[in-house]
């Protein structure tokens, strides 16, 4: 098993030439740290800001910034999800399982289909 960073997606780029906020840094970085193979981050936002030792402000900050850059989206209550364009944990098979979850996903949840 393995974590997989993409840098030549185009995601990948635009987070490359952008200057990401420390809190930012520090989530999207903590977040691959920890990454299950689901590329989801479960807990609050309070429980998730104590996790990565940052205060509320910057934990909101930070997710506000990856969420304009499409790098995270919430994915649910509780859940974030991780761009599987950017990162994964595991094999090619599990990168489209991931792929397909994303791309059905829209920023105010699941699509109804």
């Amino acid at each position: 098993m393995f974590n997989k960073i993409q840098t030549d997606t185009p995601i990948a780029k635009l987070i490359s030439s952008v200057v990401l906020e420390t809190a930012a840094g520090i989530i999207l970085c903590k977040f691959y740290h920890t990454m299950p193979r689901n590329n989801l981050m479960c807990g609050t936002p309070e429980m998730l800001a104590a996790k990565l030792n940052l205060s509320m402000w910057e934990f909101n900050m930070g997710i506000k910034q990856l969420k304009q850059l499409d790098a995270i989206r919430k994915y649910s209550a509780r859940e974030y999800m991780v761009n599987p364009d950017l990162g994964y944990n595991g094999e090619e098979k599990r990168y489209w399982v991931l792929k397909h979850l994303w791309d059905t996903q829209t920023k105010s949840g699941l699509h109804k289909t």
